[in-house]
């Protein structure tokens, strides 16, 4: 029965401003790391969202990074079943219209699954040993 009540209406955001012009080696460790916390099999359940539309002077430009994002750095997840959305103007009505997007029932996030139904530590978890392998990297 838990894991019912886990999977129904579960889904993830990630956020990535449109304003930066470069995807820095934080930026792409942060992706891998939302990788790890969605798992195999989920991606549907993922919605890639770019902010700050309302700051790009340049449309052009911002639809040159959107397709940028698409086609390269968030490839593996869009082939999976992830979405793109825009937050239009940083308004309510276009958060609560993704947040909706996400609402229902679908398959467990690899993370809640091995909080939740396998109860383990976040130590324990795929996403808590990536972690712990990246802070042991940046400790030598």
């Amino acid at each position: 029965m838990a894991r019912e009540e886990v999977s129904d209406g579960v889904g993830i955001i990630y956020t990535h401003r449109i304003t930066d012009n470069r995807m820095s080696g934080s930026v792409c460790k942060n992706l891998d790391m939302f990788s790890r916390l969605c798992g195999d099999g989920t991606a549907e359940r993922v919605r890639l969202m770019t902010t700050m539309r309302d700051r790009v002077k340049d449309a052009t430009l911002a639809e040159s990074r959107v397709s940028q994002l698409e086609t390269n750095f968030w490839k593996p997840l869009i082939d999976a079943g992830a979405r793109h959305r825009k937050l239009e103007e940083n308004s309510l009505k276009s958060a609560w219209e993704i947040i909706q997007d996400l609402m229902g029932n679908g398959k467990a996030l690899l993370l809640q699954e091995e909080l939740v139904d396998a109860e383990r530590h976040l130590n324990e978890t795929t996403a808590g040993r990536a972690l712990y392998t990246n802070f042991q990297k940046l400790n030598c």
